[in-house]
């Protein structure tokens, strides 16, 4: 178990500019209460909001379920029993311990020399060794392995950053798996 380390806060904020996917309900963040109205009615103020809209947005991490095949949820359970009228039965994030770790952060941009890696530029197995090699780094059991794109760089602009991104290949991401990564 680690015994010393720090804490890496990776999430950004929700709000209603939030890039968003046009297939799924934007954010929407609104006040039902606020101090101005509750103050007339009492000597105690308060507020209260409400929050609605896609949670495939924004800094997530998706559950075992995110993605089925024929039917199958990861674990092989069928769709049809796994699914119940107000979510996910089984594997969702609630089945998913704290993680605490040795992370690495692989920065493929400073490896290639830019500030962003091209949208739909595929992440090779050599990128990553080159970026390990370069930080004289290993990849340990049970590592978390935080992969650099620059893609951040377009959070302001919606459109672009929703068009396309960069990303670990299939053949570098079974790598990073049989290299240890977590």
């Amino acid at each position: 178990l680690p015994q010393a380390g720090r804490v890496y806060d990776l999430g950004l904020e929700l709000n209603d500019h939030i890039p968003s996917n046009a297939e799924f309900t934007p954010l929407s963040l609104n006040f039902t209460h606020t101090p101005e109205k509750t103050g007339a009615q009492s000597p105690f103020q308060f507020s209260a909001d409400t929050f609605s809209g896609g949670l495939h947005t924004g800094t997530h991490m998706d559950d075992f379920v995110h993605v089925q095949a024929g039917n199958r949820v990861f674990g092989g359970a069928a769709v049809s029993e796994a699914l119940g009228p107000k979510g996910w039965k089984q594997y969702g994030m609630e089945t998913v311990r704290p993680m605490i770790g040795r992370g690495i952060l692989l920065d493929i941009p400073g490896l290639k020399g830019v500030g962003r890696l091209e949208d739909r530029y595929e992440i090779t197995i050599e990128d990553l060794k080159a970026e390990l090699a370069r930080k004289k780094l290993a990849i340990q059991e049970g590592d978390f392995v935080l992969v650099r794109t620059g893609k951040i760089q377009d959070w302001d602009n919606p459109a672009a950053f929703q068009a396309a991104e960069p990303g670990v290949g299939r053949e570098a991401a079974i790598w990073l798996h049989e290299a240890g990564m977590a």
